[in-house]
């Protein structure tokens, strides 16, 4: 890239510094990549700044090359129920078409009641740690709200207690106002 003298510091907002803080990087790691994006900033003063082009430039050096993803291919075989998984680097080919009637008619079948009854089984272990978990809340909230109640009959009993204290005096001494 070409050296161009900056209208202002806003046109080259960037330094190396400022690189390194945005990347939590080193100042090592920022020069590199500069010297891979082969950009050269400008000067302003003895910083070297950079425009926000530059700035991605520099910042598109700092991912490392994704590996290409693994493509794995299935294919149905002849025997009924037989597939063989292949690892492969290469495009992948069209969608295979089979008999999936075929193929059910070999599948073992899932036994239904048993699957019901371990369903039922486990909404009812869920249902009970539902309710266990709400009494134990309910509880604590029961016992919070007594604490409030409790102090909040002990700040009225002090407020009366220093009401009576005050009338008590103001009969005590009556010509004397409080």
């Amino acid at each position: 890239m070409e050296n161009l003298q900056p209208q202002s510091i806003t046109d080259y907002p960037h330094t190396r510094r400022s690189l390194q803080l945005e990347t939590g990087t080193s100042e090592k790691t920022v020069r590199r990549w500069i010297k891979k994006a082969n950009v050269t900033g400008c000067p302003i003063g003895n910083i070297e700044r950079f425009s926000n082009e530059q700035r991605d430039e520099i910042i598109s050096h700092q991912a490392k090359p994704k590996q290409a993803d693994e493509v794995v291919e299935v294919e149905l075989m002849p025997e009924p129920g037989a597939i063989t998984l292949r690892d492969t680097s290469e495009q992948a080919t069209g969608l295979m078409r089979f008999d999936i009637q075929a193929i059910e008619l070999n599948a073992p079948t899932a036994d239904i009641a048993a699957l019901q009854v371990q369903t039922a089984q486990l909404e009812q272990t869920a249902q009970q740690g539902a309710n266990a978990i709400a009494a134990y809340f309910g509880a604590r909230f029961d016992v919070g709200l007594a604490e409030i109640a409790a102090k909040q009959d002990n700040l009225l009993k002090g407020i009366e207690a220093q009401a009576l204290n005050g009338a008590a005096r103001s009969i005590a001494q009556p010509g004397k106002p409080r």
